[in-house]
């Protein structure tokens, strides 16, 4: 059996798409690209006040790490809950937990998404179009909450 090797992938050779459920999508790590059989990486994109659909993932685990804005993760079957997410800041998001992405920011958010679908895919995604009024409701709540100093960061669950 051949030794594993690592696999570098060059951020310029990445594809950006537009992402279904809103922000852009920029896929760099998967079982295609370079054999992994555990997990898969995408370089999100959202732009200045973009809200998502809400979703989830039926069976992969996911770990956000904003690195450029603010954001928020509204989550929970009545999306009740939310979390505020700075640079620097991560999100572990188990399987089958309803969600949506906020962008809080003036300028785009940047962000990590690491999966235990090594395959990267929507296939393990079922959107919500059903929720779309709430989710624009609760991102337009939380937005106003942000500006006017109300949203704060939530201390470490550990």
């Amino acid at each position: 059996m051949a030794e594993p090797i690592p696999y570098a992938i060059a951020s310029d050779v990445l594809s950006p798409s537009p992402c279904p459920r809103g922000p852009t999508l920029a896929v760099a790590i998967t079982t295609a690209i370079c054999g992994t059989q555990t997990l898969g990486v995408g370089y999100i994109t959202m732009s200045s006040r973009l809200h998502t659909q809400a979703y989830r993932h039926r069976t992969s685990d996911i770990v956000v790490t904003v690195f450029k804005g603010t954001a928020a993760t509204i989550y929970g079957e009545q999306l009740q809950h939310v979390a505020v997410h700075r640079p620097g800041d991560s999100i572990f998001i188990p399987a089958g937990v309803l969600h949506a992405a906020v962008n809080l920011s003036v300028e785009e958010v940047r962000a990590v998404e690491s999966r235990t679908d090594p395959a990267f895919s929507d296939d393990d995604i079922e959107s919500l179009p059903s929720l779309d009024r709430t989710v624009a409701a609760i991102a337009a709540a939380i937005q106003a909450q942000y500006e006017a100093g109300a949203l704060r960061r939530q201390p470490s669950a550990a």
